[in-house]
């Protein structure tokens, strides 16, 4: 709390996610090839915010605020066939939004706990949604190319520009332990 009536917020998420397969692919003649596929996904996102009290007694508060998320998520997935890398994908966004919430919270008793809800509504931009496909043709040449997702449809690109958003309502029970 700033003062009675300001709360400054600060909310920080971080997420990594990595799988690997790695085996020997059976093919004809009973030979086996080895194959790696190694996915990886993650992203850091850091929520400044605010809320503003309107009342300083502490028995039932409501409060209105709003909070500015921003952030970076990215994605690699990497096959490997007989020892050599075949296929990288990579993507690499920013993310920005917005959002505004009402909230009520009860303090309990005379202790430092409040339980309360918050109701809201919030948005993301998200850009640079586009895939980077780097595959290895038979001459053993790179070849670069765009995709809109993760998985090589019918569309590739030579360049490739894409971005997408969300707007959608938050609902939050929330129980408060306040320091003095």
């Amino acid at each position: 709390y700033k003062d009675d009536n300001m709360e400054l917020r600060l909310g920080l998420q971080l997420s990594k996610t990595k799988d690997k397969v790695k085996g020997d692919l059976m093919e004809g003649d009973n030979k086996d090839v080895p194959v790696k596929y190694v996915n990886g996904e993650s992203y850091y996102r850091l929520t400044p915010g605010f809320a503003y009290h309107f009342s300083s007694k502490n028995l039932l508060d409501v409060y209105v605020g709003a909070n500015l998320p921003i952030g970076l998520s990215s994605e690699r997935n990497v096959n490997e066939y007989d020892g050599e890398n075949y296929f990288t994908q990579k993507r690499t966004s920013f993310e920005i939004g917005l959002g505004a919430f009402i909230g009520l919270q009860c303090f309990v008793a005379d202790l430092p706990v409040a339980i309360g809800f918050e109701y809201g509504f919030s948005g993301m931009k998200y850009f640079g949604q586009k895939y980077e496909n780097i595959m290895i043709d038979e001459d053993g040449k790179e070849q670069t190319f765009y995709t809109e997702d993760s998985y090589i449809g019918d569309a590739v690109y030579s360049k490739l520009n894409s971005s997408n958003g969300y707007f959608g309502s938050d609902f939050r029970i929330t129980l408060s332990y306040f320091f003095k």
